[in-house]
């Protein structure tokens, strides 16, 4: 909206000085014309806006001017200010915010939010880097968020491969690898995370959580990445699989990744290529996805699977 723009353009003049109005086009994504534009229009409305041109000119204020504007920050500005601003932010709803957040703050930070925005520090840790995985619906990330920013417990179903066990926590944090998204949460006195992605049916509590004093969710997270990195999957195998066992393959288990799902074949199942922390995990996953899912690649492991199921079939002769 025009008067956002014309607000924002007041904001970086009045918080740095002189702008170009290149620099302005590029901060506000329009064009220079644009700014042109609303420089005359901020000039027609009264205000002491001034353009130079040549080096070492721009547009720039009055000295004497003062926009009056205070630049209160909303909540969820403040939020925005320690997440990065890319994909991370537009699922929470909060890309727009970090750029008019910004401008603010440079003008003048009142004492009486800094908790606010320490608290946010605390309750948010973003991942350098994702286990290559790909997008995945968060329907309840929204809630897992406010009860995270609220102190609250929260009750929930867990979708664990084909198992749905309903568990209340302490929801502690929020943490993100790559754009997987994972709640940090207190249960029976024990810190465990929960993929987003499987959570169900949330719901925030009344109950107040009460924070370890000794907790430090980036500490907690960097822990927990150690240790899981002893245990990334590593044996590639290359599948066939039905098309109703395709969306509950990143469910599996068995320490499973999805590596790539290819295109379905001329009888409708896909091509998938997964890896597997070893070839005992692989075989079991197999057996036990059995007749929806055929080995291609590795022969060694069709042959072992193969010799599972010739055992099983005597049983019964």
């Amino acid at each position: 909206m025009r008067a956002d723009r014309l607000l924002s353009i007041l904001l970086l003049l009045q918080s740095q000085g002189r702008v170009t109005a290149s620099t302005l086009a590029d901060k506000l994504e329009v064009s220079d014309r644009t700014i042109y534009r609303d420089i005359e229009a901020l000039s027609t409305a009264g205000v002491p806006v001034y353009m130079e041109r040549g080096s070492g000119g721009g547009v720039f204020l009055s000295e004497e001017y003062k926009t009056g504007i205070t630049g209160k920050l909303t909540e969820q500005e403040i939020q925005s200010l320690f997440i990065s601003p890319n994909q991370l932010l537009t699922q929470l709803g909060l890309s727009t915010a970090f750029r008019s957040a910004i401008l603010k703050l440079l003008n003048a930070i009142p004492m009486g939010l800094r908790p606010q925005m320490q608290s946010v520090t605390e309750r948010v840790y973003i991942g350098n880097a994702g286990w290559n995985r790909k997008d995945e619906p968060v329907p309840c990330l929204k809630t897992v968020q406010e009860a995270v920013f609220n102190d609250k417990y929260i009750r929930f179903q867990y979708r664990k491969s084909d198992e749905v066990s309903e568990r209340t926590a302490a929801a502690l944090g929020l943490v993100s690898k790559g754009t997987i998204w994972y709640m940090v949460a207190e249960v029976d006195g024990k810190l465990r995370s929960y993929r987003v992605s499987r959570i169900e049916n949330a719901e925030v509590l009344r109950d107040s959580v009460s924070r370890p004093i000794d907790f430090r969710l980036d500490d907690f997270w960097k822990q927990s990445v150690a240790s899981i990195s002893t245990h990334v999957p590593r044996y590639p195998v290359l599948l066939l699989c039905a098309p109703e066992l395709v969306p509950k393959l990143s469910r599996l288990g068995h320490w499973s990744r999805i590596d790539e799902i290819g295109e379905p074949d001329e009888t409708g199942w896909y091509n998938v290529s997964m890896f597997f922390e070893s070839h005992v995990d692989a075989k079991k996953c197999v057996l036990e996805n059995s007749p929806n899912m055929k080995i291609v690649e590795p022969v060694e492991l069709k042959q072992d699977v193969v010799a599972a199921l010739m055992d099983s079939f005597r049983l019964y002769e």
